[in-house]
């Protein structure tokens, strides 16, 4: 049923995952669907788990936590299945399809207050404070582009249009948020929005203060349909001053990674929010997790910035990469608070 043409619609998403029992009627038979059984007329008793697909729907840890089932009761990921729950959702959700863009927000919000009890975290924008540093590293997707009408800030997926996706699995989750490696503090965050009453709600503004380190990412690429590559070499420098592009800086150091290095040591992805051409050979690096890997080197995630001329930033991208140098590289970039909005 996860793949049937309804199910693909964002209020159908919401309904099926906050009713506690639903009625299919197809074609040919009446299937049910509750938070304990998936039955149909040809196996009344339970669909075999092999005839239910791999849909997100039909996931047993969905249709535990919906009714918020203590996330204690799963081991040590108990306390990070609620984040990667989200994840999942909003993964699921930015596919669906919406007739009026402007609700996007709408339709998810009575989702959102049920994971709030589950989180018991302030809700932004569609993102939540308690894990905010993991949650900006969302990922565009091929085909998603970057809405003309104001949804969200920048560095909410809501403000894409089209598929993204967080960092993978629940090892993953663990890994950032259990084993840390913050290359970034988050100061505060700020919503303005059109009903002050309803947190859950359409937004018209926001922003977001973070400390951290700031570096600049060049790199040559023509992009075609796709929005990412794992192909392209960049070269990272120290931080450039705001409005003072053509400036000479101190000590100016440079660092080329190369993707097809022989030891594979050094791995390079780029992922832009917009499939459209755009002018964005050069952006701001704002690093937020780094942690080792297993081959060698550690590893980067952080966030592509365009400079505004307001002094703020605002999000393009995101760029991952694997470097045996990479403590000096971010001892390089200069220590800086900036606002995204």
């Amino acid at each position: 049923m996860d793949q049937a043409p309804l199910s693909q619609r964002v209020w159908v998403l919401q309904e099926r995952l906050l009713s506690p029992r639903v009625l299919h009627f197809s074609a040919d038979q009446v299937l049910w669907e509750c938070r304990e059984n998936y039955a149909c007329e040809t196996f009344p008793d339970s669909i075999p788990l092999m005839l239910r697909g791999v849909g997100f729907l039909t996931d047993v840890y969905l249709r535990d936590f919906v009714p918020r089932k203590p996330a204690a009761s799963y081991g040590q990921y108990g306390e990070y299945m609620e984040t990667e729950l989200w994840s999942k959702i909003v993964e699921t959700y930015s596919k669906a399809d919406l007739t009026f863009r402007k609700d996007k927000l709408i339709a998810l919000s009575g989702i959102t207050r049920e994971i709030q009890h589950l989180l018991k975290s302030t809700y932004a924008a569609g993102l939540w404070r308690c894990h905010l540093s993991y949650s900006l590293l969302w990922t565009a997707k091929s085909g998603a582009y970057r809405s003309t009408d104001y949804l969200a800030p920048s560095w909410s997926w809501v403000s894409v249009e089209g598929p993204i996706s967080f960092p993978d699995g629940m090892r993953e989750v663990f890994n950032l948020l259990k084993l840390k490696g913050e290359c970034a503090t988050v100061l505060d965050i700020g919503i303005d929005l059109v009903t002050p009453t309803d947190p859950f709600g359409q937004v018209k503004s926001g922003w977001i203060r973070l400390r951290g380190k700031v570096g600049v990412a060049s790199w040559k690429w023509t992009k075609s349909e796709d929005n990412w590559t794992e192909e392209t070499p960049i070269l990272l420098t120290n931080y450039i001053p705001p409005f003072q592009a053509y400036t000479e800086i101190n000590n100016p150091e440079q660092f080329y990674l190369f993707p097809e290095n022989d030891n594979f040591t050094t791995v390079v992805s780029i992922y832009l929010d917009d499939t459209i051409d755009i002018p964005c050979q050069q952006a701001f690096f704002f690093p937020v997790y780094k942690q080792s890997v297993t081959y060698g080197g550690c590893s980067a995630d952080g966030l592509l910035l365009q400079l505004l001329p307001t002094g703020q930033f605002a999000r393009i991208g995101k760029l991952s990469f694997t470097d045996d140098r990479m403590e000096r590289i971010l001892a390089a970039f200069e220590d800086r608070d900036i606002v995204i909005i």
